[in-house]
């Protein structure tokens, strides 16, 4: 099974500085881009698959998010893929309002381009 099969939620690309902590190693690093499901953390030195991880981050907008993870796959000295396992309520509702209009953002015309082709189409004909 490939990675994008394994993937419950889309993914949106950013980065954002985020602190974590794990058993034996802690951190502050980016998130290079996030779901609802979960985040991938950039770091030289990924904790092992299977390790639990805390962390808090901030979206644009928001206050700080708290979360607990649990490390699904790494990259050696790129980074680790973090399944979320908990985070407050108010912190999910953000990243869930954050990711919303990101996918909203991302069907918007081009700036400039006001009329769709097929307005333009229909003056060209009359």
């Amino acid at each position: 099974m490939g990675k994008s099969e394994r993937r419950r939620a889309d993914r949106t690309a950013l980065v954002i500085d985020v602190r974590y902590e794990g058993q034996s190693a802690g951190s502050k690093c980016r998130i290079s881009d996030i779901s609802r499901t979960g985040a991938f953390i950039d770091t030289m030195a990924p904790l092992p698959v299977g390790s639990i991880v805390r962390f808090i981050f901030r979206l644009p907008g928001s206050e700080p998010i708290s979360a607990e993870g649990k490390v699904v796959h790494t990259h050696h000295g790129i980074g680790m893929g973090v399944e979320f396992r908990a985070m407050n309520s108010d912190g999910f509702q953000a990243l869930s309002h954050f990711l919303s209009q990101r996918q909203v953002a991302s069907y918007l015309p081009p700036a400039g381009r006001a009329e769709s082709p097929m307005t333009n189409h229909s003056k060209e004909a009359a």
